[in-house]
């Protein structure tokens, strides 16, 4: 459909995080993008060569106390450097340097 070539777009698609519209996925995958997933939860690092980073939303607040002791992961997403990072919701309240979970406890 379009000839530019784009480099893979890293997209978080856990349970977590998983409020996205999948529409929108088509639309980037028929402009070329290849569609990447990890997990802030599970994952340990973010992917190599990454071009972006998607964090949608969801319900991390579920998963705060996991999600923040996933520390490797926290500092590479940290440690990015001259790439987007697309936040949306859940996925920007996990950015944040602490958020609290449904108890109301900080992480």
């Amino acid at each position: 459909m379009h000839n530019v070539k784009v480099p893979p777009l890293h997209l978080h698609l856990m349970k977590h995080f998983h409020l996205l519209i999948m529409k929108n996925i088509k639309v980037l995958e028929e402009y070329g993008f290849e569609i990447v997933k990890f997990s802030p939860l599970h994952d340990k690092k973010l992917p190599e060569n990454i071009s972006a980073i998607w964090l949608s939303g969801g319900y991390p607040e579920l998963y705060a106390k996991e999600l923040s002791e996933n520390t490797s992961m926290l500092e590479s997403i940290s440690k990015t450097k001259d790439i987007p990072i697309i936040a949306e919701c859940g996925g920007f309240i996990y950015l944040h340097k602490n958020f609290e979970d449904n108890n109301g406890q900080s992480f």
